[in-house]
């Protein structure tokens, strides 16, 4: 087949136009490639764990420590996609004052040290207010790069899933949250989805 440009193109599924390093929750969800189930089963509405699914909550913990700044709120491991709320917090301020997250890591005691603005412990740099933010993007590929590395190293041991070719999607979906409600509303979606 002879490539025309009109024809074979991939569309993005990113908002046209919008900053995906801008702070805001993200309700994210990957699948894996052909929708394998890899990382465990459904069994009387709970997820029953396997060792491929432990390894994707394992890296998702480590999201944080990766990108300062940036909080893995909700988090759901099905057999073959995930769910997770992430946000890309900036300075502690909007994300609580807007969704209330992160109000227990705000600094309100040196808040006159700092012009009445009180620091996030995650983020707290006198110098630097807002920090500088990965896109989604960037914090997706990273996660997807380092559970496909860790599960092809594994999947010579026995009873692991193995995968043909790719063990995410070549994409991944997303929703921008706006506002509390909308966060109450994917929060109960993401915890509920085995159901």
């Amino acid at each position: 087949m002879i490539y025309d440009p009109r024809k074979h193109h991939r569309q993005s599924h990113r908002l046209k136009g919008y900053d995906y390093s801008l702070t805001a929750p993200y309700f994210v969800t990957l699948c894996t490639e052909k929708f394998l189930c890899l990382f465990g089963r459904v069994e009387q509405d709970r997820m029953v764990s396997n060792q491929a699914r432990q390894m994707i909550e394992r890296w998702a913990a480590e999201i944080p420590k990766k990108f300062s700044g940036v909080l893995v709120d909700t988090l759901q491991v099905m057999p073959n996609h995930i769910h997770a709320v992430l946000v890309i917090e900036g300075c502690g301020l909007d994300m609580a004052a807007k969704f209330g997250i992160g109000v227990e890591d705000l600094d309100l005691e040196s808040a006159d040290q700092n012009n009445g603005t009180p620091l996030s412990t995650r983020t707290a740099n006198p110098n630097r207010l807002v920090p500088q933010h990965p896109t989604l993007g960037r914090i997706v590929q990273w996660f997807k790069t380092m559970t496909t590395n860790e599960d092809i190293c594994c999947v010579h041991e026995p009873g692991w899933p193995s995968f043909p070719k790719r063990l995410w999607q070549r994409d991944y979906f997303d929703h921008i949250v706006r506002n509390e409600v909308t966060l109450e509303r994917t929060r109960d979606y993401i915890r509920n989805n085995p159901l």
